[in-house]
């Protein structure tokens, strides 16, 4: 009797033991990194580019990058640091936490490999974001401006950049051919502007000196080297028709790409037959075409029942398949996406042109290719402009919106 009882109540205390040790883990893990607001700086080429982010209380992060929200997953312990993956990237941090509670570290982009490796530095703010640094300015950027990125340069590219001016504080983005900068923010500091942007895939500091409505800049998004860029005072300044870009030089269309599973996918195909289509060509890695997923995935959701099929063909930087794989299946679960996510032949020596032989070349990602339900192609877009662009965004999707509503009305 007394030798059951003894198993009993050593059973008990090994019970009680492991539940206090799983509740001591626990409380270790939810309590690692106080839950708030945080800043975060990352310097590249010894400037500092901050940024806000808050944790919770499963120590999941998300960066703020002016209104666009940047989701993170759960921190990990790694063998020496701890560790942080994004949601829609493969981009990490890695970092330590000195006596203070202090992170210090390093942001990594596994794709562009040490070019892309920055200093990172965060410390705990409180119950509320930081407060940016005031500055005195009588000089403003507010309006449209003409840019050349590289100008003079064989690789030249223009550029549209409209900025937003409220005291010294300056927000705004540059329009491109490929879609916008993502949403920028920053200050005047007498006659010198300053932009950053950290959306988690790219880290971008502009800088800018002005002087008689001109603006002589440089931007800064590695460790080494730069980009120079001037822009202009020009409110009349567009882009043109950035869709005249990309168009037909063959009169077939015809597409052989893989599935996930490795298997060959053709188009035209069956299951399409009578269909509106949109053919998407994007990467996991292009924030631009993140914007245009989320845009699509509520298209289909609304129209696909009157007839509406997306099909997303992905290039990716790994060189093998099984992690170009990877990539879009985790792109593909992490966003939700009903429709159907397919592999071009990589991302290297211009395979999208190859693959999109019918086209005069693939110019920008992402682009777009709508097809009527005869299978004729009706419009190919260049590139995407998002949130950041404000009133040009919502434009472009109203556009895009009716032209399926019409194409879903010829039967």
């Amino acid at each position: 009797m007394k030798y059951t009882q003894f198993i009993i109540i050593s059973v008990l205390f090994l019970t009680f033991s492991c539940q206090n040790s799983e509740n001591s883990l626990s409380e270790e893990k939810t309590t690692l990194l106080e839950e708030g607001y945080w800043q975060g700086s990352l310097n590249i080429q010894g400037y500092d580019l901050l940024f806000d982010f808050s944790v919770d209380e499963n120590q999941k992060w998300i960066i703020y990058n002016d209104e666009e929200i940047v989701p993170l997953n759960t921190v990990e312990k790694k063998q020496d640091n701890y560790q942080i993956t994004f949601v829609t990237y493969p981009n990490y941090f890695n970092f330590n936490i000195d006596s203070l509670g202090n992170l210090s570290g390093y942001f990594y982009n596994p794709d562009i490999g040490e070019a892309s490796q920055l200093d990172f530095t965060a410390r705990y703010v409180g119950k509320e974001k930081a407060e940016q640094r005031k500055t005195e300015s009588t000089f403003t950027v507010d309006g449209n401006w003409r840019t050349l990125f590289r100008p003079g340069a064989d690789n030249e590219y223009p550029a549209v950049g409209k900025f937003t001016q409220n005291e010294n504080e300056v927000r705004g983005t540059f329009l491109k051919r490929s879609g916008d900068s993502r949403f920028l923010k920053g200050m005047m500091d007498k006659d010198s502007l300053i932009l950053t942007s950290f959306d988690g895939s790219h880290a971008s500091i502009y800088l800018a000196h002005l002087k008689n409505d001109t603006l002589f800049g440089t931007l800064i998004n590695r460790n080494e080297g730069s980009t120079s860029w001037i822009a202009f005072r020009d409110d009349n300044y567009t882009l043109g028709d950035t869709d005249e870009f990309t168009y037909l030089v063959k009169d077939t269309f015809q597409l052989q790409l893989k599935t996930m599973e490795g298997e060959d996918f053709y188009f035209p195909n069956p299951n399409y037959e009578n269909k509106v289509v949109i053919i998407q060509i994007m990467g996991t890695w292009c924030p631009n075409c993140l914007d245009e997923t989320v845009f699509f995935k509520e298209l289909y959701e609304k129209y696909n029942h009157q007839g509406l099929e997306i099909i997303s063909v992905g290039y990716e930087r790994p060189e093998k398949f099984e992690d170009q794989v990877a990539r879009l299946k985790r792109y593909q679960e992490n966003t939700d996406i009903p429709y159907l996510m397919v592999l071009g032949n990589g991302l290297a020596n211009n395979k999208a042109s190859e693959d999109f032989s019918m086209l005069n070349r693939v110019s920008a990602f992402p682009t777009s290719i709508f097809l009527n339900r005869k299978g004729d192609v009706v419009k190919i877009k260049t590139g995407f402009s998002g949130p950041g662009t404000g009133e040009l965004y919502e434009q472009s999707k109203k556009e895009i919106q009716n032209l399926v509503e019409e194409l879903l009305d010829n039967e």
